[in-house]
C-alpha cells in the first residue's frame, strides 16, 4: 500500500513560527484592542470584524504555497498563516454564543487550549526522522532547493549526500537508481560559504548565549530558582488544602459567591488538580536534590514546571482571563533556565 501523507523532516521550523506568530497576532490584538477601548471598524449595518483580516492573511499564505517554490517563501507563508490564525482565533467567542459574545468567558482558555495542542504538533514533527524511502527522498528533492538558488552550504549537501547514501544502500527498486544518479550528480558540485545572518539576529543570539554562561555558572541564580520553587509549593498545597477541607467540611456555601456555576466548579478542581501534581512532581525533585542527584532533580523540577506551562494554565486561563498571560510567560521563562541549566548538567 503507497503512503500517502508523507511527513516533512524540517515542517517543524515552519510549526514553531506558525505557533509564535499566532499568539504574537492575538496578544497584540488584545492588546491594541484594550487600549484603543474596543473600536470597531464599522459604518451603519457593516462591521467589519478582525477575523476577516484573518482570513484574508490565510488564504494569502495558501495562495503563496500554492504558486511558488523556496525554503524562504514557506516561511513567510507560516508567519502569514500565524498572523491570521491568531486573528481568526481570537474571535472564537463570536462563532460559538447565540448572541455574539466577543468577551465570553471561556475564550481564553479555548484559545490556550488551541496553541497547546498545535505546541504538542510542533513537538511531534521536531522529534520525527525520515523513516522510509520515500520520505527521505522528498526530504533529499527539498534540501536540493539551494542549489536552485545557487546556495547550496556545506552542511546541507552532506545531509543530502548522507539520505542519498541510505537511499542506495536499502536497494530499492522505485529509489535506488535515481539516488545513484542524484549522488554522481550533487558530489562534485560547489558550495557557498557560511553568510553572517541579520546583525539583530546575531545579537538575540549571543545574548541567549550570554544568559545560558550565566545560568549555569553562577550557584547563586539556582538558588534563587529553587527559592520560588518552595513558594510555588508551598502556595500550591496551603490553598489546595484549604479548598479541600472546605469540601470536606460541606462548607461549600463559603464559595458559592466566587464559583456560581457546574462549570466553574469543574474548571476549579481541574486547576487545582494539575497544579497539585506539578507541585508534587516538584517535591520529587527537591527530594532528588537533597539526596544529591542532581540530574534527576532537575528533571523532575522542570516537568513540574511543563505540567504547570500546558495544563494548569488552560484552567489559569479560564479565571484570570488574558491577564494570565504575564504569569505564564514568567514561567515560560523559568521553564527554559532550568531547562538550560539541566541541558548543561547533562552534557
Amino acid at each position: 500500500m503507497r503512503q500517502f501523507l508523507v511527513k516533512r523532516s524540517g515542517s517543524s521550523d515552519n510549526l514553531l513560527l506558525f505557533l509564535v506568530f499566532a499568539a504574537a497576532s492575538v496578544l497584540l490584538t488584545r492588546l491594541t484592542l484594550t487600549f484603543l477601548n474596543f473600536p470597531q471598524i464599522a459604518n451603519g449595518r457593516i462591521h467589519l470584524a478582525h477575523a476577516l483580516f484573518g482570513a484574508c492573511f490565510l488564504s494569502l499564505a495558501n495562495i503563496l504555497l500554492f504558486s511558488f517554490h523556496g525554503k524562504r517563501l514557506r516561511e513567510a507563508a507560516a508567519i502569514m498563516a500565524g498572523i491570521g490564525f491568531g486573528q481568526f482565533i481570537d474571535e472564537v467567542g463570536k462563532f460559538i454564543t447565540r448572541d455574539n459574545n466577543y468577551f465570553y468567558q471561556p475564550v481564553p482558555m479555548i484559545i490556550y487550549l488551541s496553541f497547546v495542542l498545535l505546541f504538542f504538533l510542533y513537538r511531534y514533527f521536531d522529534r520525527y526522522t525520515p523513516r522510509s524511502s520515500k520520505e527521505l527522498m522528498y526530504d533529499v528533492l527539498e534540501q536540493s532547493e539551494d542549489i536552485a538558488e545557487a546556495n547550496l552550504h556545506n552542511k546541507t549537501k552532506k545531509k543530502i549526500l548522507k539520505s542519498l547514501a541510505e537511499i542506495v544502500k536499502r536497494k530499492e527498486k522505485d529509489y535506488e537508481e535515481f539516488a545513484q544518479g542524484l549522488r554522481f550528480a550533487i558530489a562534485p558540485l560547489d558550495v557557498v560559504e557560511t553568510k553572517i545572518g541579520n546583525r539583530y539576529v546575531q545579537k538575540v543570539k549571543s545574548s541567549w548565549r550570554w544568559l545560558e554562561e550565566f545560568t549555569t555558572e553562577r550557584k547563586s541564580v539556582f538558588y534563587v530558582l529553587l527559592f520560588l520553587f518552595l513558594i510555588y509549593i508551598i502556595n500550591t498545597l496551603v490553598s489546595t488544602g484549604a479548598f479541600v477541607q472546605i469540601i470536606l467540611n460541606h462548607q461549600l456555601y463559603l464559595l458559592q459567591g466566587t464559583y456560581k456555576t457546574q462549570f466553574e466548579w469543574v474548571m476549579v478542581i481541574g486547576q487545582f488538580t494539575f497544579q497539585t501534581i506539578s507541585a508534587l512532581v516538584m517535591i520529587r525533585g527537591m527530594y532528588f536534590l537533597i539526596r544529591r542527584k542532581r540530574l534527576k532533580a532537575l528533571k523532575f523540577l522542570r516537568n513540574g514546571l511543563a505540567i504547570n506551562i500546558l495544563f494548569t494554565h488552560i484552567f489559569i486561563f479560564y479565571f484570570q482571563q488574558f491577564a494570565a498571560a504575564t504569569g505564564l510567560l514568567i514561567t515560560i521563562g523559568l521553564f527554559a533556565l532550568i531547562h538550560n541549566i539541566y541541558e548543561d548538567e547533562r552534557s
